[in-house]
């Protein structure tokens, strides 16, 4: 069944070079895919900062075309205060289903985009740190004393494990979030950090299909270690 996903995951990629425009490929399956090779992701996500329904319409219609495949509007977000986001399925049959992600992306790029087979992709940067807004929150208000700060984080074993990757493998976590954080996001992560439930993630790290077998207390070492150090620096600051 995966190899099948993966294998359409390729197709509809081959289709869409050089024909995206403002599009880049994002989350996970980036990572995986053009970075690290260390999970298996089945969803392509595809972000923007020109949010144009019109656009991705013409997409689907046009893979629809090449692939002869239905390609069905699952669901989507519009709204005041709404990060704008359609999602769709390819069925590929009657057991494999290939899901895209279309989303409006707000957040100000880090790094230059990355060319890969024609398709532009997030650099690590910045996978990196909108993998910090979705654990740490990203829905914006002001606390008691005027302070800004942010709600709205979830709580998935594939963040927590390309989190864990990113920081083991690339820069660690406490140095990435004083480079590239403000002071409201390094205060959610800490905040997630304290609060998640250890039950639910070490459950959902155990069904992850990674390249090699994901060691749950040692990812809680490393965080721990991370976090510590982030507070650390923040009581010096």
């Amino acid at each position: 069944m995966m190899n099948k996903i993966i294998q359409y995951q390729d197709k509809v990629l081959k289709l869409l070079s050089g024909k995206m425009e403002e599009f880049y490929l994002a989350g996970g399956t980036a990572l995986s895919r053009v970075y690290f090779n260390h999970r298996l992701s089945l969803d392509l996500d595809f972000f923007t900062q020109n949010f144009n329904p019109d656009a991705i319409r013409k997409i689907v219609a046009n893979l629809e075309e090449a692939l002869g495949k239905e390609i069905k509007l699952a669901g989507q977000t519009a709204g005041k205060g709404k990060i704008r986001m359609v999602v769709y399925y390819l069925a590929i049959d009657k057991e494999n289903t290939l899901k895209m992600d279309f989303v409006e992306d707000w957040v100000k790029l880090i790094k230059p985009l990355k060319s890969v087979d024609g398709i532009d992709v997030l650099s690590k940067e910045d996978i990196y740190f909108r993998k910090i807004l979705a654990i740490a929150g990203f829905i914006e208000s002001l606390d008691g004393v005027g302070r800004k700060k942010f709600s709205g984080g979830r709580e998935e074993a594939k963040d927590f494990y390309d989190l864990y990757f990113l920081s083991h493998t690339f820069m660690n976590l406490s140095v990435f979030a004083r480079a590239y954080c403000d002071a409201s996001h390094r205060e959610g992560l800490i905040r997630w950090f304290r609060t998640y439930s250890r039950l639910d993630m070490k459950t959902g790290i155990m069904e992850l299909r990674a390249q090699a077998r994901p060691d749950y207390n040692q990812m809680e070492r490393h965080f721990k270690k991370e976090i510590d150090k982030l507070i650390e620096k923040e009581i010096e600051f």
